[in-house]
């Protein structure tokens, strides 16, 4: 609470929460989440596209392509740690970390770790 909070008709309080998505599938994730894919070039990939509905894919293997990705371009053990799923166009992108994290209509974002990623393979 604020010192001496009380009423006022002219303002409004408001609680700034922290963007930072850290939910996994069990948890809900974070609706219309996506890390920034401009800022992390080599450190995302987007698996499954709605060019066709053979690109597409379905949520379940979305979170499996992450639990078997490793951006080996970064490192031997650089797993993917984060996935967004759009539920509509059944794409997804998966990320090794999470630069820039903001709004976006259309995913939803995940997070994955390491004991998730191994139950999953």
């Amino acid at each position: 609470t604020c010192v001496n909070e009380g009423n006022d008709a002219d303002y409004s309080t408001y609680v700034l929460q922290d963007p930072t998505c850290d939910k996994n599938k069990t948890e809900g994730g974070c609706v219309q989440r996506r890390c920034n894919k401009d800022l992390m070039p080599t450190t995302h990939e987007k698996v499954c596209v709605d060019d066709s509905p053979a690109q597409q894919c379905t949520m379940a293997q979305c979170e499996y392509k992450c639990a078997n990705k490793t951006f080996t371009n970064i490192d031997s053990e650089a797993y993917c740690t984060h996935w967004a799923y759009d539920v509509v166009d059944k794409e997804c992108y998966l990320f090794y970390g999470c630069t820039g994290e903001a709004y976006d209509d259309d995913y939803t974002l995940y997070t994955q770790s390491y004991g998730e990623r191994t139950a999953l393979i």
